[in-house]
């Protein structure tokens, strides 16, 4: 599993764009951002800049998403996992910084504690997968709301995700099962939020992409797939 750090890194200066395929565009203003190594460039390409940090350069972790809101940068990392005699798509943590990528601090992902199976929701309370190991969870999409200072993440089997507090706490985001086209705080549920239907799961909590637009509406998009590699 890649190293997880807490220290901040910086940006420094690069030949170019650090690999020979990209994982992830971002573009905010001058600036432009490319994983999988989080290069970033101001000046349409002419010069870069890679993170100099440990979750990134001395790791298996790539960048799979990322998102910039004014100062703000949320960067969701993956890694591929082999140790279960597969390769699966793993989480990696994420980085994020408050001057616009000035210096970055690492967040571990948003995996949970074993056991935590249960949620409220309204008046329900509705049985959950616990995501305790980061395979099949790895941060596929990542979006920054500045009106609420909320971060969201699909997060792939961890489902939807979104912390409060600067990534030290994730919370679950309860969604309708695959059976429902929506669901209400004051009616009563017994479905599991769980990514696999046979354990009575559904696919719309297996999540590849989450936006939130100029009204603040969410939006996600869920996948058929038990997984993919990047």
């Amino acid at each position: 599993q890649p190293l997880q750090r807490e220290a901040p890194g910086s940006l420094v200066p690069a030949s170019g764009i650090l690999e020979s395929y990209v994982s992830s565009l971002h573009a905010r203003g001058d600036s432009l951002w490319v994983g999988p190594y989080l290069n970033l460039t101001t000046d349409g390409g002419t010069t870069w800049e890679v993170l100099e940090h440990d979750s990134l350069r001395n790791s298996g972790n790539s960048m799979l998403s990322i998102d910039q809101v004014g100062d703000v940068v949320w960067a969701g990392l993956g890694y591929t996992c082999t140790s279960t005699g597969e390769s699966l798509p793993a989480a990696g943590g994420f980085l994020f910084s408050e001057d616009a990528g000035g210096t970055f601090r690492y967040r571990f992902p948003q995996l949970d504690v074993p056991g935590d199976t249960l949620i409220e929701y309204g008046i329900s309370t509705i049985r959950v997968f616990d995501a305790v190991t980061p395979e099949n969870s790895p941060p596929y999409g990542i979006d920054y709301d500045a009106g609420t200072d909320l971060v969201w993440v699909a997060g792939g089997w961890s489902g939807l995700r979104r912390s409060s507090d600067r990534g030290n706490t994730w919370e679950r985001v309860v969604l309708p099962p695959d059976s429902l086209s929506a669901i209400y705080p004051d009616s009563a549920y017994t479905f599991r939020l769980d990514p696999e239907p046979a354990r009575g799961g559904s696919y719309n909590h297996r999540l590849l992409s989450v936006l939130v637009d100029e009204t603040a509406t969410i939006w996600v998009n869920r996948s058929e797939q038990n997984h993919s590699n990047y």
